[in-house]
C-alpha cells in the first residue's frame, strides 16, 4: 500500500467579510473600509481587494506580510486569491508605515505590472493606493499615473515572466530614480530623465510597429503624455508624425537621434546596455514589371496581333523597414558642436527681443489694446490683426502672441477658404495651443500653466487619419515658427551687440577727453582708437599711395570689405561663425592675406635666431617651417607691400599683437590673388624662401582644393535631388541625379502643402570618403548649413560648402512663388507700433529678462 495514490480536493474556506456593500469605485471608499486595519501596522502589508462586476467587494486577501519598509510579493499569490474568489477585478493596497507616501520605483513597476498580467486574464485592475496614517493615502488612478486600460504592453504569454518576483518599498521616491532598468522586467524600461514611463515597441516587423503606434496614439489622446508628446515634437519637427510619436513612446527625453554607424563617424560610440529607439525608415526595392509601350502622345502602340506591345521595366516599390537610432545622451565621446550659438538664450531671455522677433514672423501687425472678459489676446479675421491685453505679465504675452500668431497662420478665413479647409473652433484650438507649447517648450519658456483637458474629447469624435492630419499641421507649423524665431532673434542678438560696443566705445572716448588724452579717431577702422603725442596726427597705417585714384581705391576696399580691425572684432563676438583661424583663412584663399612668423625656441630653430640669410647659408642651415610658430595674420590691402608691413609691425603694431616687433630671421608669407610667397626678413630687405609656404600647408594638414572642378555639371562626385520629403526622400514625389540648378528648379514646383513632410533639396555624395550618401542641404528654405559644418567630413568638402555657397545665393535672390495674402494688409508698422506703446507706457511692464525655467528631466 506504499503506492497508494490519495485523492486531494480544494474547497473555499469563507474568511471574515469586508463591512461594506459600498462599490469601491474610487479611493475614499476603499480607505474607510481598510485604513483602520492597515493604519495599526508596524510594517508593510501588500493587501488584494477583489471586486465584483458592480465593484462591490468580495473579500479582502493578505498577499505578504514584509518588513519595515518593504513586502516581497509574487503574481501567482496576488491572482491565486483572485480567480479562487471568483473576481472581476482587483484593487491592490499596501500602507507605508513611515507615511511617507511617494511611490518607489518598484511600486510603478508593480502597478504596471498587475495591469499587463491582469489584461491577460480578463481581470482588471482598478486601482493602485498606498496608505499612511491617519486616512492618508496615495492613488494611481487619481494622480494620472495609472496605465490606461486599453494600452496593452505586450501580447505574447512568453514574453511575461510570471514567476518573477516583485519588491514594494517605501524608500527612494520615484522623482529620484534615474535607472529603472531591471534584469527580466517585460517592459525593459530604458534610462529616462522623466517621469513619464516609455511604452514598448513590439516587435520589429512593420504591423507590430504600427499596431504599437496605434495604441501610442490612443494613449497620447487619452492620458496626460500630450504635452510631453508636445516636447519632443519641439526637437523632432523636421520628423514625420509617425517617427516623433516613436521617439516620444520609447524615449520622451531624447534630443539628437542617429544611428549606430553614424555616431562613430562622428567620434562617439553608443554606451554599453543601451537599448535603441525603433523608428521607420525606408527600404525601396526594384522590381520588374510589365509596361505597355506608349508613343509620344501617350497612347498604346498596337502589336501585329491586335494587341498592345508590352516591355519588362524596372521599377522602384516603396517599402518600408524598422531601424534602430541612438540618442546622444546614450553615447559618449567627441563633443558635439553646438548647432545654435549658445548667445541665442540671452536673447529670448530678454521680451523685446523676443517680442520684436514674434513680430516680424507674425503675418498680421500686433498691437495692445484693453479687451473685456478673461480672453489675452484674439485675432481678428476682419481687420487683419493681432490684439494682445494690456497689463499681462512678460511670459503671458509671449505665449499669447505665438498662439494668436498661429492662428493668424492657420486659421485666416480667406487662406482657409483658399486652401478649402474647413476646422471647428476646438480643432482651432487644439492646433494653435498644441503649437504654442511646442514653440515655448523649444526656447525653454515657461509652460507650466499649459493645459489640454479637452484633448481627450477632441479626440474621440475622430477618426484616427484625421487626427494624424491635425498632428501634422502642428509638426509643420511648430517647425515652421522655432526655426524663422531662431533666425530672426540672432539678427536681433548681433544688432544689439553692435549697438552695446558702439555706446561703450562713445564711453570710452569721453573717458580719454576727461582725462585729457588727445587720441586720433580713425573712421577707417571703427573702435580703433590711438593715443596720439600732443600736436600730432597720424595716418591709419603705413600706406602709400601714388595717385588720388588709388587712395579712392583703398578707401572703397575699406568700405566693401571691412577692415582688419572689424573681423577681429567680429571673431571675438562670434566666434562660432567662423571654422578656420586666420592663418587658415590665408591658405585656403579667402581674400588677400598675410602672416608673420617667429622662430620657436622650443626648437632646433633656435640656432638661427636673428641671424641674417648671409649666415645662415654660410652655417648650412636650413630655413624650415616646422621650427616657426604664426604670431599673427591679417588682410592683405591692395597697396600693401613688405616695406609697409615692416613698417607697420615695427612702429604701430596693431593693438591685438603681442608679440615682439619684425626682425632679422622672422618670415612673412603673403596670399594675393592665390599667389603664396615667403620672405626671409633679412638684415637689408627680404630674402625668398621657396618652400616654405608649402611645408606650413602640409603642417596645417591643408588639403589643396582640386583645381579646374566643375562644380555645376559634374555629376561623377556629388549629385543633387529635390524630394517631398526630406526625411525619407522616396516617399512621395523625389527627383534624382539632378545638377544643383535642376534640384532647385524641381524644389520649386513641389507644392509645400503635400502632407508627406518638408520638402527639401539635398545632396548625394559619391567622393569615396566615409560621408558618402545622401544628405539635406534645404529643408523648406532653410540651409541646414550649421548642422553640415558640425560635421568635418562635409566641413572639408569642397564640393559641399561649393553647394551650400550656392544655395545661399539662392536663397538670396530668390522671390517666393505664392505671397501671403496677409502680408499686404499689414495696415501698421509692427516696430513703430510697439515703439509708441512702450513711450506711452501704456504696456505696464516690467522690462526685465524672463527668468529661465529649469528643464529638469527634459533638459535638451
Amino acid at each position: 500500500m506504499a503506492d497508494k495514490l490519495e485523492q486531494v480536493a480544494i474547497r473555499m474556506v469563507e474568511q471574515p467579510p469586508l463591512y461594506s456593500n459600498e462599490p469601491m469605485n474610487n479611493p475614499d471608499v476603499a480607505i474607510r473600509v481598510m485604513n483602520e486595519f492597515l493604519s495599526q501596522m508596524d510594517r508593510e502589508l501588500f493587501c488584494i481587494v477583489n471586486l465584483q462586476a458592480d465593484l462591490t467587494p468580495i473579500n479582502m486577501n493578505i498577499v505578504s506580510v514584509g518588513s519595515l519598509n518593504e513586502a516581497l510579493i509574487n503574481p501567482r499569490e496576488i491572482f491565486k486569491s483572485a480567480i479562487l474568489s471568483n473576481a472581476h477585478s482587483m484593487m491592490l493596497i499596501h500602507n507605508h508605515p513611515s507615511g511617507n507616501l511617494t511611490p518607489s520605483t518598484s511600486d510603478i513597476q508593480t502597478t504596471a505590472r498587475m495591469q499587463e498580467l491582469g489584461e491577460l486574464m480578463g481581470i482588471s485592475l482598478v486601482d493602485h493606493i498606498i496608505t499612511g496614517r491617519n486616512g492618508n493615502y496615495y492613488s494611481f488612478r487619481d494622480k494620472g499615473e495609472f496605465p490606461d486600460s486599453r494600452v496593452r504592453f505586450s501580447t505574447r504569454v512568453e514574453d511575461i515572466d510570471l514567476t518573477k518576483g516583485m519588491v514594494t518599498e517605501a524608500t527612494a521616491p520615484y522623482e529620484e530614480v534615474t535607472d529603472t532598468k531591471e534584469k527580466g522586467d517585460v517592459r525593459d524600461i530604458p534610462t529616462v530623465q522623466t517621469a513619464t514611463i516609455p511604452l514598448p515597441v513590439q516587435g520589429k516587423d512593420m504591423d507590430s510597429i504600427m499596431q504599437s503606434l496605434e495604441s501610442g496614439v490612443e494613449e497620447l489622446f487619452t492620458s496626460n503624455r500630450y504635452q510631453e508628446f508636445l516636447k519632443t515634437m519641439a526637437k523632432f519637427h523636421n520628423y514625420s508624425f509617425n517617427n516623433t510619436m516613436l521617439i516620444a513612446m520609447q524615449r520622451p527625453d531624447a534630443t539628437l537621434v542617429t544611428s549606430y554607424k553614424n555616431w562613430q563617424s562622428m567620434g562617439r560610440q553608443v554606451m554599453k546596455g543601451e537599448k535603441g529607439i525603433t523608428i521607420i525608415a525606408p527600404a525601396p526595392y526594384k522590381k520588374m514589371k510589365e509596361k505597355e509601350v506608349l508613343d509620344e502622345n501617350q497612347r498604346p502602340i498596337m502589336g501585329t496581333d491586335g494587341k498592345p506591345k508590352t516591355e519588362q521595366v524596372e521599377v522602384t516599390v516603396p517599402h518600408f523597414k524598422a531601424v534602430t537610432v541612438f540618442d546622444i545622451a546614450q553615447t559618449s565621446g567627441e563633443p558635439i558642436q553646438t548647432l545654435a550659438p549658445e548667445l541665442l538664450t540671452a536673447a529670448v531671455q530678454d521680451f523685446d527681443s523676443f517680442m520684436q522677433a514674434i513680430q516680424k514672423i507674425s503675418p498680421v501687425p500686433i498691437r495692445f489694446d484693453e479687451i473685456d472678459g478673461n480672453a489675452n489676446g484674439y485675432y481678428h479675421n476682419a481687420d487683419k490683426e493681432i490684439v494682445i491685453k494690456k497689463g499681462l505679465s512678460e511670459s503671458q504675452t509671449l505665449k499669447t502672441a505665438i498662439h494668436e500668431t498661429v492662428h493668424a497662420k492657420l486659421h485666416d478665413k480667406e487662406i482657409m477658404e483658399s486652401l478649402g479647409v474647413e476646422k471647428d473652433r476646438l480643432t482651432k484650438e487644439v492646433e494653435a495651443e498644441s503649437v504654442a507649447y511646442c514653440v515655448c517648450s523649444s526656447f525653454d519658456l515657461d509652460t507650466s500653466d499649459y493645459s489640454f483637458p479637452y484633448i481627450a474629447g477632441w479626440s474621440s469624435s475622430r477618426e484616427m487619419k484625421e487626427m494624424k492630419a491635425s498632428m501634422d499641421v502642428i509638426r509643420k507649423t511648430a517647425g515652421e515658427m522655432i526655426d524663422q524665431l531662431t533666425e530672426e532673434l540672432e539678427i536681433i542678438l548681433e544688432e544689439k551687440q553692435k549697438t552695446e560696443l558702439h555706446e561703450k566705445y562713445g564711453i570710452l572716448v569721453d573717458a580719454l577727453e576727461a582725462a585729457g588724452y588727445r587720441y586720433d579717431y580713425r573712421e577707417s577702422e571703427p573702435g580703433h582708437i590711438v593715443l596720439a603725442p600732443d600736436g600730432t596726427h597720424e595716418i591709419a597705417g603705413y600706406l602709400q599711395f601714388e595717385s588720388w585714384g588709388d587712395i579712392q581705391n583703398w578707401l572703397e576696399d575699406t568700405i566693401t570689405e571691412g577692415t582688419d580691425i572689424s573681423e577681429r572684432v567680429d571673431r571675438a563676438m562670434y566666434p562660432f561663425k567662423y571654422d578656420y583661424t586666420l592663418e587658415e583663412e590665408m591658405f585656403r584663399g579667402n581674400g588677400d592675406r598675410y602672416a608673420i612668423y617667429h622662430v620657436d625656441e622650443d626648437t632646433p630653430g633656435k640656432q638661427h635666431l636673428f641671424m641674417n640669410m648671409a649666415m645662415v647659408k654660410e652655417d648650412g642651415i636650413t630655413i624650415d617651417a616646422a621650427n616657426y610658430k604664426c604670431v599673427y595674420s591679417g588682410r592683405l590691402h591692395e597697396n600693401e607691400k613688405l616695406d609697409d608691413l615692416y613698417a607697420m609691425f615695427n612702429d604701430n603694431p596693431p593693438a591685438d599683437y603681442k608679440a615682439h616687433s619684425m626682425s632679422v630671421s622672422d618670415v612673412i608669407i603673403t596670399n594675393r590673388g592665390g599667389d603664396m610667397q615667403a620672405y626671409y626678413v633679412d638684415r637689408f630687405g627680404f630674402a625668398e624662401l621657396p618652400d616654405f609656404a608649402a611645408q606650413r600647408e602640409k603642417i596645417l594638414d591643408i588639403v589643396p582644393e582640386i583645381e579646374n572642378v566643375d562644380y555645376e555639371n559634374d555629376l561623377t562626385c556629388i549629385s543633387f535631388y529635390a524630394a517631398e520629403c526630406a526625411e525619407f526622400p522616396v516617399m512621395g514625389e523625389v527627383h534624382y541625379d539632378l545638377t544643383l540648378p535642376e534640384a532647385l528648379e524641381a524644389y520649386e514646383k513641389i507644392p509645400s502643402e503635400r502632407m508627406h513632410g518638408l520638402k527639401c533639396v539635398g545632396f548625394d555624395l559619391k567622393d569615396g570618403s566615409d560621408y558618402e550618401g545622401m544628405q539635406s542641404l534645404m529643408i523648406e528654405g532653410k540651409i541646414q548649413k550649421e548642422f553640415l559644418n558640425s560635421i568635418p567630413g562635409f566641413r572639408e568638402n569642397s564640393y559641399v560648402q561649393n553647394a551650400i555657397s550656392r544655395v545661399e545665393k539662392y536663397l538670396e535672390e530668390r522671390h517666393p512663388n505664392v505671397e501671403n495674402p496677409l502680408e499686404s494688409n499689414k495696415k501698421v508698422d509692427n516696430e513703430k507700433n510697439i515703439s509708441e506703446e512702450k513711450n506711452e507706457k501704456e504696456l505696464n511692464i516690467q522690462m526685465k529678462p524672463i527668468p529661465k525655467k529649469k528643464r529638469g528631466e527634459m533638459s535638451l
